[in-house]
């Protein structure tokens, strides 16, 4: 009697208790919530930029251009940390040189930490073009672009 109470209970409970394979955030290619917000939460991004060099020794010296731009939010609200990847390639061999500069920005206001400086920046507002053909006006909007030099290092912000 046992048997077949337990066989009857068994697609009850499989049914009842959903698997570990379908529910998304166990899944590899999902996002969790915390990674979800973390990417709403990030209003601008850093599209390009160059630092020059000047390396003991002189062989690694010259100017390298930004290769990667990693932004990870930090406990406090509005407050970012980039790790900054610049690259360069003098003939056959290639050189990598990374900053960590922290981020606070509000939507309107930008301030830059880097080296125990701060640098504060003022957003610039959306540019709006009108183009006009004919019997037809077309009007675009470009996202706010804000170029900033910093010491030896040039970034551009994109909002």
């Amino acid at each position: 009697m046992k048997k077949i109470v337990a066989i009857l209970a068994l697609p009850l409970f499989l049914i009842a208790s959903e698997p570990a394979y379908l529910t998304e955030e166990n899944s590899d290619y999902a996002f969790t919530s915390q990674e979800a917000t973390a990417f709403s939460a990030v209003g601008f991004r850093i599209s390009g930029g160059a630092i020059g060099v000047n390396a003991l020794g002189g062989w690694a010296d010259g100017e390298y251009i930004l290769r990667e731009a990693n932004i990870e939010p930090t406990n406090v609200p509005n407050t970012f940390v980039a790790d900054l990847v610049f690259a360069k390639k003098k003939g056959s061999f290639s050189y990598s040189h990374t900053e960590k500069i922290g981020i606070l920005y509000d939507g309107y206001k930008l301030w830059v930490k880097y080296r125990d400086r701060v640098y504060r920046y003022s957003v610039p507002a959306p540019l709006q073009s009108i183009e006009k053909e004919h019997n037809r006006i077309t009007t675009q909007t470009k996202a706010p672009v804000l170029d900033v030099v910093i010491e030896n290092m040039k970034l551009r912000f994109e909002f």
